[in-house]
């Protein structure tokens, strides 16, 4: 026996054309739309959404979320028990973003990295 999967638009997901980048933690995802803001959705226990601010990119760990600010400085929220996710902003000259399963990492425009 051989499934077969054959994908079809719905509605829901045609809507989704306004987001632009999408990313999938364990138990939440996130969409980051073509006016810069957030959305997620799933479980949301571990923090707020974002709800002011221009943003650039997104990730998501397990259960914590980054979020790229156009002025270079990274904005966590979520599960922080190893420090993966600290409640201030990550200040610095960053460009790209990534979330792990326990850990944050963020590349510099100089090429450095910074992990947390």
């Amino acid at each position: 026996l051989v499934a077969i999967h054959r994908p079809r638009r719905t509605k829901r997901l045609q809507t989704a054309r306004n987001n632009a980048i999408l990313a999938a933690g364990t138990r939440h995802s996130l969409a980051l739309r073509h006016d810069g803001s957030i959305a997620i959705w799933g479980l949301g226990v571990f923090g707020e959404t974002p709800r002011d601010g221009k943003f650039v990119a997104v990730d998501a760990g397990h259960l914590h979320s980054l979020a790229l600010r156009v002025d270079g400085s990274v904005l966590c929220w979520g599960h922080n028990t190893h420090g993966q996710a600290p409640p201030d902003a990550v200040e610095g000259d960053f460009t790209a973003i990534a979330a792990g399963e326990l850990h944050s990492l963020a590349l510099r425009r100089d090429g450095s990295v910074a992990c947390w």
